[in-house]
């Protein structure tokens, strides 16, 4: 990995962390830490892009990623074989020019014995290394915002149009309309898309804006309006939204994110990430990740020794004696492509009125 933990050796960095412990000047990439760092990363509910997006990890920092045409995989070719004669027989073509290069990314955080002194029923390490992986949380989940979450990225679309406009209520009419068909609406593009590909959509997620509207649409609570009970309203879930198109899993996006610079004399402002507040985004994405496996996008997570995680992120801990603190350090290399633009279908301008 070219990063730097005091040896850009990954051999030389195993050696030193075979000893009892690193003396105060050492740069330390602490596997416990690391793997703290790595399960925190599969928790936070409001976070997605982890749960959306598979990882492929890499021994490389740059490569490349095979495409090829779908028709050899679906072409009916088998033909009667009459006894010693050739079976039926096709050509076969991997174009390999799809590229990944997982940049470097890094924060760090500095703890003194000030710090440590006034806050022992706190554990610093855990604290720190929180902090640090919440950077790298933040930088996913802004990954998947930047690149995916937006017009223009996905072959199949539908922009939702006013009735006033030409919107047709079962064909792309907007959900702020009451006589639109939501549900009828995206299964209509789950299998266009499905016929484009071959692969059925598994996941869909919601902008917040557009999930409320969704949930609350009545031509969605119609679907369970028989099943309240006293004291429980009918209330459609995830769950059933999921169950009624046939995917894995519906998520919403919830991540928010300041706005405002450490230091800066306005207060902390907060705001969620996606700018694209009347969309969703259904997409196909495969339970065991690999570069030959079709899929809507991956994360490529550099991996480059054991004492990186699962996510090309490391977590390092070191002395400064000039400044009189414990230094938590983490870096991730990683980079966010789209696989296949056809894996995706997108939602936008759903809640025109």
């Amino acid at each position: 990995m070219a990063t730097n933990f005091g040896h850009r050796d990954p051999a030389a960095r195993a050696e030193r962390f075979g000893k009892n412990a690193p003396d105060q000047g050492s740069v330390y990439v602490v596997p416990a830490l690391t793997e703290m760092s790595v399960g925190y990363m599969l928790k936070p509910e409001q976070m997605i892009a982890n749960r959306l997006i598979p990882s492929v990890t890499s021994d490389k920092q740059e490569g490349k990623y095979a495409e090829y045409p779908r028709g050899y995989f679906f072409r009916d070719e088998m033909k009667p074989r009459a006894d010693g004669a050739e079976s039926a027989g096709s050509g076969f073509e991997i174009n390999w020019s799809g590229s990944f290069k997982a940049d470097v990314y890094a924060y760090h955080v500095d703890a003194g014995p000030q710090m440590r002194a006034n806050a022992k029923p706190i554990d610093i390490d855990q604290t720190c290394t929180m902090l640090a992986t919440n950077k790298a949380l933040i930088k996913r989940e802004k990954f998947f915002y930047d690149n995916f979450f937006k017009t223009g990225v996905w072959t199949t679309q539908l922009q939702g149009k006013t009735s006033g406009g030409g919107g047709v209520a079962g064909t792309d009419l907007s959900w702020a309309d009451s006589s639109a068909l939501p549900l009828i609406q995206m299964k209509r593009k789950i299998r266009a898309a499905q016929e484009l590909t071959g692969f059925r959509v598994n996941k869909a997620t919601f902008s917040g804006a557009l999930w409320d509207v969704f949930s609350e649409h009545p031509n969605v609570v119609s679907r369970i309006n028989g099943g309240q009970t006293p004291g429980g309203p009918a209330e459609v879930t995830r769950e059933m939204v999921a169950r009624w198109l046939g995917l894995k899993e519906v998520l919403v996006a919830e991540a928010v994110v300041a706005a405002n610079n450490e230091g800066s004399a306005s207060e902390d402002t907060l705001s969620f990430m996606d700018t694209a507040e009347d969309a969703v985004l259904l997409t196909y994405t495969p339970d065991s990740p690999s570069l030959l496996t079709p899929s809507a996008f991956y994360f490529f997570d550099w991996v480059a020794d054991g004492l990186v995680g699962q996510f090309g992120n490391a977590v390092s801990r070191w002395w400064i004696q000039e400044r009189k603190s414990t230094r938590y350090e983490i870096e991730m290399a990683t980079d966010a492509k789209v696989i296949a633009a056809d894996c995706g279908i997108w939602f936008y301008d759903m809640l025109a009125a």
